[in-house]
């Protein structure tokens, strides 16, 4: 009776022994960890990203910052008071006088992806509340290869709003203003000053 229990506990250990050895090999062999799977998840969906949003044509992107129109770049104050601010862009020319443009930055390829990437409207967040101001401090204006802004983004990063071209309605999320924001500090602009 005494080999029996000789002979299971040698089993025993010879199992243990055998576990220990595969839990070290897989170790040694780079075994995959949960850190390394949501690596390989993000990379993955990194790689099978399809933007929804473009714009075809557009040769080069710009964003330009600059102080409240309204102070200094009027066409006109009715008897009321009411200030009137042309629009940003006019058959494709910027009408913001170029003495108050405080930054001018062109976007590179990749900060164009990066851009695409942040308007995008897929999983757009939903944002209750709405705010009733607009004052923009910046743009981001889309050009053709001649020259002509064919699209264009205002934001107002006080009241956290942005205003798009007619060919870019339905387009764009514009629930990522915060995101815009970092995005534009990234890329260069400077000024996000009230005035």
């Amino acid at each position: 009776m005494w080999w029996i229990r000789l002979f299971l506990f040698s089993g025993l250990l010879l199992s243990v022994h055998s576990c220990q050895k595969k839990l070290n090999t897989s170790k040694k062999d780079n075994a995959i960890t949960v850190d390394t799977i949501s690596n390989v998840l993000e990379v993955e969906s990194e790689q099978n990203y399809v933007s929804t949003f473009s714009l075809p044509d557009v040769e080069k992107i710009e964003i330009i910052s600059y102080p409240d129109r309204q102070w200094w770049d009027t066409i006109a104050t009715s008897r009321s008071g009411y200030v009137t601010v042309s629009e940003s862009v006019v058959d494709g020319k910027l009408m913001v006088k170029a003495s108050g443009i405080k930054d001018r930055v062109v976007l590179d390829e990749d900060s164009k992806i990066l851009l695409y990437k942040t308007l995008d409207s897929h999983n757009c967040p939903e944002i209750l509340g709405e705010t009733l101001c607009f004052n923009p401090r910046h743009n981001i204006l889309f050009y053709n290869s001649k020259g002509k802004i064919i699209s264009y983004i205002e934001i107002c990063f006080q009241c956290s709003k942005i205003r798009v071209s007619e060919s870019l309605e339905n387009k764009v999320c514009e629930n990522r203003v915060d995101e815009l924001k970092t995005f534009f500090k990234e890329v260069g602009v400077k000024y996000f000053g009230v005035d």
